[in-house]
């Protein structure tokens, strides 16, 4: 696809009971040093005040819409702010996410210098300094570690799109909570290159609690194994998931039946104690990344939450299955 000068954009913002961050998300945009832009606020049948907040804003920025529609889903969400979008390119950007300055002149730099039908990035930062907000950052960070000049698989998060492929792909897949993004972003890798703007990031608003981000991370687990199930070979191609967390829940989920089986047959101690080194070995490198960006007092922290994380991405996938 050849470049060309960009037209409008149209920024789609998905919101479900966003009110503690859907402002500062508005206001990030509206700061920013590129000004052709509409805002399309798909509002998934919110129950606070979300939708007030937004309405406030359109009435002070003409450029601001919001749309409504019941509890069906982000993707939902997305292709229906979608629909009502003007501009040439569809950006999306999550509720509780803050942008920079130069966040969609960056984009717009990117479809006028390179051949490409999207423009995506990544987590810049969490907005809390909470340990598990850091640790859920990093994890994402890890994962895209080695993503090179162009993807072909990235977060729908922070994701831009010419109109016509998103429309040729009809949109996101509505079915999935959650996941969605793995296959839209591996769909549109098919009609051309997807540029990756490392340094374009947004700040994200990570679960502050255990709890909370291992609800998060359970539910991730079903949804992606559903995607999956649907897409099957999106198992086999490269993706923002890192293939070594399937091992990861294997081995994870051979380790309660060594346990109760290491009791009558003594040998299986050592199987046991192999499994958990093994888990440990392949978490390695994310260990060290760990520590490089914050020390090994953090990173020793962080291997009971990789067990318990691993444990409830094996209770979600057994979910996804039934």
């Amino acid at each position: 696809m050849v470049a060309a000068r960009v037209g409008v954009f149209s920024i789609v913002i998905p919101m479900y009971n966003s009110e503690k961050t859907i402002a500062v998300c508005l206001n990030s945009i509206l700061k920013g040093s590129f000004k052709e832009f509409e805002i399309i606020v798909a509002d998934d049948g919110s129950k606070d005040r979300s939708p007030s907040i937004v309405r406030e804003f359109a009435k002070q920025h003409q450029n601001i819409h919001l749309i409504q529609i019941d509890h069906k889903g982000p993707s939902k969400a997305r292709n229906e702010g979608a629909k009502r979008a003007r501009g040439d390119i569809l950006v999306f950007v999550d509720s509780d996410c803050i942008v920079g300055r130069d966040w969609l002149s960056n984009i717009k730099k990117g479809f006028e210098k390179h051949k490409v039908v999207a423009v995506a990035s990544q987590y810049s930062n969490a907005q809390s300094p909470a340990f598990i907000s850091k640790f859920a950052l990093y994890e994402l960070q890890f994962r895209e570690r080695n993503i090179g000049r162009y993807t072909t698989s990235a977060s729908s998060c922070n994701f831009a799109v010419r109109r016509k492929v998103f429309e040729s792909l009809g949109g996101f897949p509505e079915e999935f909570m959650a996941g969605e993004d793995i296959h839209f972003s591996n769909g549109v890798s098919r009609y051309g290159k997807i540029l990756w703007d490392r340094g374009n990031g947004v700040s994200h608003c990570f679960k502050t609690s255990l709890r909370g981000y291992l609800r998060q991370q359970f539910a991730y687990a079903k949804n992606s194994l559903r995607v999956f199930m649907r897409f099957p070979h999106l198992a086999f191609v490269k993706t923002i998931q890192d293939k070594g967390n399937y091992i990861e829940i294997m081995l994870t989920g051979l380790l309660p039946l060594m346990l109760l089986l290491s009791f009558f047959i003594n040998r299986l101690w050592w199987v046991l104690c192999g499994i958990i080194v093994g888990l440990l070995l392949i978490n390695a490198p994310f260990l060290y990344f760990l520590q490089k960006r914050e020390d090994w007092g953090f990173a020793a922290k962080a291997i009971p939450v990789i067990f318990i994380r691993n444990i409830y991405w094996l209770l979600g996938a057994v979910r996804g299955l039934l």
